[in-house]
This record gives structure tokens, sequence and C-alpha cells, in this order.
């Protein structure tokens, strides 16, 4: 049986070369998770910016 995400909220933030990604916030009822655009996971930081993945790259909010 496969989780339903239903998105929550969606962010535009910047890479530090300067483009653009969308992330976007789910939740199946009892999670919450931290998605890009295309599916692949991200993690969230505690001051509000996003860990890229396999990367030490720091994705900033700029919109929601």
């Amino acid at each position: 049986m496969s989780t339903e995400w239903t998105n929550l909220q969606i962010l535009e933030c910047e890479t530090a070369d300067g483009s653009f990604v969308t992330v976007i916030k789910q939740s199946n009822g009892n999670a919450c998770q931290y998605v890009l655009g295309n599916g692949t996971p991200v993690s969230p930081n505690p001051d509000g910016t996003f860990r890229a993945p396999n990367s030490s790259d720091v994705l900033n909010v700029v919109g929601f």
C-alpha cells in the first residue's frame, strides 16, 4: 500500500549559484516531509533553510 502525500506549502528557494528551485512541504496525516519539485527529499535546517540532497549546498527561501 502506498502512502498518499498532500501538498501543504510551496516554497521558492535560491541555490548557491543563484538559480531557483521549488521545495514542497507535504503531509500524509501523520508526518511531514519536504521535497524538491521533482520529488527528491530535502532536509530542513533549524534556521529555515534547506539542505540540498547529497550536497552541502543550502537552499534559502525567497518566497512562499
